[in-house]
């Protein structure tokens, strides 16, 4: 191990890191800054860096355009790890156990926006099930209430 450099210093935040905290600019050299500062720089550069954001715009925009079908299942991949935990296999799965239908009214088609919506608890965050449009709202605007949802259909059979 002799000769080796285990640790190097970044020419930017000046703190002394291991070699493994370095990207490698080829096989025997690395970058001159740690990979946490070259993260920072990227980030400020997108928020600052006019000709770079115009330039990845454009470029995310072609590929949205060359690829419509594959850009829709990124972005609904995305959504579903980011608003609730899952992949879009685990959607399949969980889909495909409801036999491909809304889980409170039965129906096969979504309405809405195409897909069914996950349907969860907005405090805890557990999944219940995947329901059409219509049903997800109406559960929302009784405010994930079962007592309210009850007066409700009390309601209704009392006045049919």
């Amino acid at each position: 191990m002799e000769g080796k450099i285990l640790q190097k210093k970044c020419n930017q935040c000046h703190n002394v890191k291991s070699v493994g905290s370095f990207y490698k600019k080829d096989s025997e050299r690395l970058w001159h800054i740690c990979k946490s500062c070259c993260l920072d720089n990227a980030k400020l550069r997108r928020k600052t860096d006019l000709k770079w954001v115009t330039y990845q715009r454009e470029k995310s925009k072609e590929y949205r355009q060359k690829n419509p079908i594959k850009f829709k299942e990124i972005v609904r991949n995305s959504t579903l790890k980011k608003k609730y935990g899952i992949t879009s296999d685990q959607y399949r799965v969980l889909l495909e156990s409801q036999g491909y239908k809304c889980k409170i009214c039965g129906s096969e088609t979504a309405k809405g926006y195409g897909s069914f919506h996950v349907d969860h608890d907005h405090k805890t965050g557990r999944i219940r099930g995947l329901l059409c449009q219509g049903c997800n709202t109406s559960i929302g605007k009784f405010q994930d209430n079962p007592k309210l949802l009850r007066r409700a259909a009390d309601y209704l059979e009392e006045v049919l």
